[in-house]
């Protein structure tokens, strides 16, 4: 790793701030990518926070700190919201695809505009961090599928192979 920082004629701390400003840069672009997916609408102070209110009872299960209320009425989600949601959304298509929760159970952002939506996604939002079922889901370690890969000829495949071939 030295060298490979030596031959691009930058100093470790040169090297660290070209990685900083990297890290930066993609934080910027995820971050305008949850702001182009925030719900925009009219949203009530008390709509909203009943949607935090159940999403701070979800994300207690993935021991994340709670989101503050809101103080008065939101014309758009802050993006922190969204990304925190998103990450739900995530858990619980997962959880959906192993047969834990019903497809009745997904999360979406997409369609919301006003407070009529936000309420069934705040009770689908308590229902998910009342299951038990979940929260199992959610303990268990997640495994990766594994990619088989093509062993390797056996040696005795290849003495087999090389008999017939003196046999020959």
């Amino acid at each position: 790793m030295v060298d490979d920082v030596a031959m691009m004629g930058m100093v470790p701390s040169d090297a660290k701030m070209e990685l900083e400003k990297e890290v930066a840069g993609v934080e910027m672009e995820e971050e305008g990518l949850f702001a182009e997916m925030a719900p925009k609408g009219q949203f009530s102070k008390g709509a909203i926070n009943s949607l935090v209110s159940a999403h701070n009872a979800v994300t207690k299960l993935f021991d994340l700190p709670t989101y503050p209320v809101f103080e008065s009425d939101v014309t758009e989600f802050p993006s922190n919201f969204v990304r925190e949601l998103s990450m739900i959304a995530a858990a619980v298509s997962d959880a959906i695809s192993a047969d834990v929760l019903t497809p009745e159970m997904e999360i979406s952002l997409e369609g919301i505009k006003s407070d009529r939506e936000l309420a069934p996604l705040a009770g689908r939002l308590q229902m998910i961090s009342k299951s038990k079922d979940f929260k199992k889901f959610l303990a268990e370690p997640k495994v990766e599928e594994e990619v088989m890969e093509e062993a390797p000829m056996a040696e005795e495949e290849m003495d087999v192979d090389a008999l017939m071939m003196e046999r020959l």
